[in-house]
């Protein structure tokens, strides 16, 4: 349904650790998805207060600027805080 909207902002929360959603296989079938959709911008951020789980961890800033190049490799803008 997202792919039917026009100008979408797509944001996505990227956590690391034993349960977060930032390795390479997750990373990537999410890549997938955000092509399909096509958003004018995605946006990617990490944990910035207390979180309910000591097995997630904010991911480094280096960790979502790598997620970001996925983006724009593929044509889609990110923008990483």
């Amino acid at each position: 349904g997202l792919s039917s909207l026009e100008d979408v902002t797509i944001q996505a929360l990227f956590a690391g650790g034993a349960e977060g959603n930032a390795d390479s296989e997750a990373v990537a079938a999410w890549v997938r998805c955000v092509e399909r959709i096509a958003p004018a911008v995605v946006q990617i951020y990490t944990l910035d207060r207390d979180y309910p789980s000591r097995r997630i961890s904010p991911l480094p800033k280096s960790g979502l600027l790598e997620i970001g190049a996925r983006l724009d490799a593929k044509g889609i803008r990110a923008c990483v805080f």
